[in-house]
């Protein structure tokens, strides 16, 4: 595969929620470990491909596509969206959720599946 080919790439993307005295789910986290729902992904989808998250609920599938639209910012890790970093401000800025309507943001959408 060229590098030209590559739409979207993540690289050892993770999320983590603060854990004490916060209520996530409706439910109150207990303990000092922050709760990691996303932890060193890596992918890479080419111009043509699709990828499908498949896994249990809980196990962070939304969470990898709120990070890859910029809706939630990231923990660590990196994604690139047509060869522009979408984490990462110019001066090494991290980028909160986007409202600025920035190239990258513009060109993706979020389309929620619904049950059959």
């Amino acid at each position: 595969m060229l590098n030209g080919d590559v739409l979207v790439e993540a690289n050892d993307l993770a999320k983590h929620f603060a854990p004490e005295g916060r209520a996530l789910w409706g439910r109150w986290m207990q303990g000092t470990e922050p709760l990691k729902a996303v932890d060193g992904v890596s992918f890479t989808i080419s111009r043509g491909e699709a990828l499908a998250l498949v896994g249990e609920s809980g196990s962070g599938k939304t969470t990898l596509g709120r990070l890859i639209l910029r809706l939630i910012s990231p923990t660590r890790g990196s994604v690139t969206f047509d060869g522009t970093d979408v984490c990462w401000r110019s001066g090494g800025r991290p980028c909160g959720p986007c409202a600025s309507g920035c190239r990258s943001c513009s060109r993706t959408r979020w389309v929620p599946s619904i049950p059959a």
